[in-house]
């Protein structure tokens, strides 16, 4: 339950609370059930946590006399924005019922029916084929063209907001207008769009600029994702690499060409996500002629009132936004405090790391590359990329001459040549940045040579992975307003990234705890409370053992070499697997914790029971254990 949240069984008027639905930086959604009318409905409530809280009789007040008049403003947006919602009647938009103020906010009270979001059917089956994805899209370009209609604009169109009812009809909810116009008053944007679904003109102009091509560019984004099987770069990233490179970070859909799709309906998808807003199609009727002979005529009655109302939730960010420049260049290590030690631990560490360092260690570096390949050998290349080391600090180094050919002779050396190049820069933390030299561009122009490149997909993963790991090195600091930043770059970089939720989870944890005042020391009258020296840092959950992403990829490698064990790109994800292995448990060892390094041997021996390495560094570990206690 959120701190921020009413409690379930809360009466509001004659709704009653049953759970939280969905929560985000601008509000609550509840379950509820209306007393009145027997039903069940859910309730949004405006809460923008950057600029207001609850008190303890439950009323929500600026954290601030200077919040006041923003958080006035938003509240007359979310009301106007309800009250034009309250028009629609079509069984494909959400339907709002009401509005009312109390508790010194608003609650927009809308519709209930079971089913689930797009984003979650995506998660499970990755693509939907096209014949399933025309269904889900005819309807909701029927009910968008009547919104479009009245002047209004969704501005949030994405997976997580199309829900599908147990009949497999959609519904579109979540508009985000007020939510967003609120960023544009309170510069706060980047936390009120969602990466690779909001097209360029949401991120630098006000609604004058945007209208029903944005919202083409959010279905477009969200047809992408149900046919390639990952999400549309961000739009700022592709603004960059067009303005500095000349060329556009995303992989058209037709050079994809994946099975089961006409190149009509991938023609569609490429022409709805063009980068400027003049090149989409200026209207849903426009953008129809596109899918001529695909789409059937439109089978939902206009004034069928049966709607749906399951919000996802958002983002949670309570901290001011950041430039990624503010980190990615100036950013110093972050790293928990160590412990003090005793004697006897010092004197011991030194032998144990002379018995681990060329023992364990390197028998656990062979690891992941004997769970890929049947025979036991190794290029000088692979040697050489695992002798290599993670840098310690936990910033985007400057950038390194660029190196590579300006005409190479092949696709297939200059996508080897990137590989390496985008591997090093990740090594280096040049993730995102420099514009022109960082790892991202360089899959991403690897994606633009070869859509399905697997090396270059593992990349993006890794690159997410690396500012998920930066991000709860800063919530140990309670650096927060930096860790939302590396949260809001990782879903930039790989927005379907498996570890996200769970790190939106960690931190939202994080800051409730310190956010909780700490208990009076009885023992201490002269003080009150206790200082932020006196509080511990907040400690994340451990990050050693392998990640779901990790296991993924793994499998994926295995797939590959046992059909050729000679593809070179299955070879460098197992390098580089291998290599972050290594990583870990040398930190681990080092620090320590002997108990993580373990649990992490145990999880890879899972996936090679048989694995004579393993097997070694187990009983190593094990042994020093024993000895010490540890």
């Amino acid at each position: 339950m959120s701190r921020h949240s009413l409690q379930p069984g809360y009466r509001l008027h004659w709704y009653v609370l049953r759970e939280i639905l969905g929560q985000g930086g601008f509000g609550i959604t509840y379950l509820a059930d209306d007393t009145n009318l027997n039903q069940r409905v859910a309730i949004k409530e405006y809460l923008p946590t950057e600029l207001a809280v609850r008190e303890n009789d439950d009323s929500v007040h600026p954290v601030s006399g200077e919040h006041g008049d923003q958080f006035k403003w938003g509240l007359d947006r979310f009301i106007q924005e309800a009250q034009t919602l309250a028009q629609f009647k079509h069984h494909n938009i959400v339907r709002v019922l009401t509005v009312f103020t109390d508790n010194n906010t608003a609650y927009m009270v809308m519709e209930y029916e079971e089913g689930r979001a797009l984003h979650d059917v995506l998660k499970e089956r990755k693509t939907l084929p096209e014949d399933e994805q025309i269904r889900i899209l005819t309807p909701l370009l029927d009910g968008l063209e009547k919104v479009h209609a009245m002047g209004f604009i969704h501005r949030d169109i994405k997976p997580a907001n199309i829900y599908i009812r147990a009949d497999g009809s959609p519904v579109l909810l979540d508009f985000g207008s007020a939510r967003q116009a609120l960023g544009h008053q309170t510069r706060t944007l980047t936390t009120m769009v969602s990466p690779g679904f909001a097209p360029f003109e949401q991120y630098v102009s006000k609604s004058d600029k945007q209208g029903p091509w944005t919202d083409i560019y959010g279905i477009g984004a969200t047809l992408y994702r149900a046919s390639i099987g990952r999400s549309p770069p961000n739009a700022v990233d592709r603004s960059e690499s067009i303005l500095h490179n000349g060329q556009d970070l995303l992989v058209p859909a037709v050079r994809v060409k994946p099975d089961g799709y006409s190149e009509q309906f991938l023609q569609s998808v490429d022409h709805a996500l063009a980068f400027k807003g003049e090149d989409r199609p200026q209207s849903i009727g426009e953008w129809r002629r596109d899918f001529t002979g695909l789409l059937p005529g439109s089978t939902m009655p206009g004034d069928a009132v049966e709607t749906v109302v399951n919000i996802a939730p958002d983002t949670v960010s309570a901290d001011a936004p950041v430039t990624a420049k503010t980190f990615e260049a100036g950013a110093t290590a972050v790293t928990a405090p160590a412990p003090a030690r005793p004697s006897w631990f010092r004197r011991l560490s030194g032998w144990i790391k002379k018995i681990l360092k060329w023992g364990a260690i390197l028998f656990a570096v062979l690891v992941l590359l004997s769970l890929c390949k049947d025979r036991p050998q190794q290029s000088g290349d692979a040697k050489k990329d695992q002798a290599g080391e993670a840098p310690s600090a936990p910033v985007e180094a400057p950038a390194a001459p660029a190196m590579l050919p300006t005409e190479p002779p092949s696709d297939t050396a200059l996508i080897d040549e990137l590989l390496a190049a985008a591997a090093d820069d990740i090594d280096a933390l040049r993730l995102t940045s420099p514009v022109g030299n960082n790892a991202v561009e360089k899959y991403h122009r690897i994606l633009n040579l070869d859509a399905d490149n697997p090396a270059a997909q593992y990349g993006l993963g890794e690159v997410a992975g690396k500012y998920l790991e930066l991000m709860d090195g800063a919530i140990v600091k309670r650096e927060f307003q930096r860790a939302q930043h590396y949260l809001d770059k990782a879903a930039s970089v790989d927005p379907d990234h498996p570890g996200l939720e769970d790190a939106r989870a960690r931190l939202r944890s994080a800051r409730a705890v310190a956010e909780t005042p700490p208990p009076v020391d009885s023992d201490r009258p002269d003080r009150d409370t206790a200082t932020p020296a006196d509080q511990s840092p907040v400690t994340p959950p451990p990050s050693g053992l392998m990640t779901e992403y990790e296991r993924r990829a793994i499998e994926r490698v295995k797939e590959a070499l046992h059909k050729n064990p000679d593809d070179k790109d299955a070879q460098r994800m197992a390098r580089r697997l291998a290599k972050n292995f290594e990583r870990k448990v040398k930190q681990a060892i080092e620090s320590g914790e002997f108990a993580r390094a373990e649990a992490y041997v145990r999880e890879a021996m899972e996936l090679a029971p048989n694995n004579r390495g393993l097997r070694d560094a187990l009983e190593k570990i094990l042994e020093v254990r024993r000895q010490t206690g540890l």
